[in-house]
C-alpha cells in the first residue's frame, strides 16, 4: 500500500471517527431536549397537585377547575406539542443523516476510485477501466 493511499485511508478513518462525535453530539442534544421536556410535564403536573388541596377543600372550585381545563383545551395543546416535538426530532435527525452519509460517500469515493473491484471506483458497467483513465500500477483491462 503506498503513502498516497495510507493517507487516504487515515483520512477516511478519521472521517468516520468525527461523523461518530456528530452523532454522539446530536444523540445527547436530543436527550437534552426529551429531559427538557420531561421536567415541564412534570412542573405541569406538580402545579396541578399543588392545586388539587385547594380544590378540594371548597367543592364549588372543582367547577371552576373543570372551566379553567375546558377554556385551555389541554388534550389538544398536549397534541400539537407533542407531534413538534417528534417532528422536529425526525428534521434533525434526517438531516443530520444526510449530512453524515454525503461526507462519507465523498471520502469513500475518493478511497475506492482506484479500486478495481468496488462499483464506486469509476469502472464502466462492464467493469472495465474507461480508455480515458490510466490506473498506476495496474494494467488497464480492455
Amino acid at each position: 500500500m503506498s503513502n498516497l493511499d495510507k493517507d487516504k485511508v487515515f483520512k477516511l478513518k478519521l472521517a468516520e471517527i468525527d461523523a461518530s462525535a456528530e452523532k454522539f453530539d446530536i444523540v445527547f442534544s436530543f436527550l437534552k431536549h426529551i429531559v427538557s421536556v420531561i421536567g415541564f410535564i412534570a412542573a405541569i403536573y406538580f402545579i396541578f397537585s399543588g392545586l388539587r388541596p385547594i380544590f378540594e377543600a371548597n367543592p364549588s372550585s372543582i367547577s371552576a377547575m373543570a372551566g379553567f381545563v375546558e377554556k385551555f383545551n389541554f388534550s389538544n395543546i398536549f397534541g400539537y406539542i407533542l407531534s413538534a416535538f417528534f417532528g422536529t426530532g425526525w428534521a434533525i435527525e434526517r438531516t443530520g443523516k444526510k449530512r453524515i452519509t454525503s461526507k462519507k460517500a465523498e471520502l469513500q469515493n475518493e478511497v475506492e476510485k482506484n479500486d478495481t473491484y468496488r462499483s464506486s471506483s469509476g469502472l464502466t458497467k462492464s467493469g472495465n477501466t474507461p480508455a480515458a483513465i490510466t490506473v498506476t500500477g495496474k494494467k488497464r483491462r480492455t
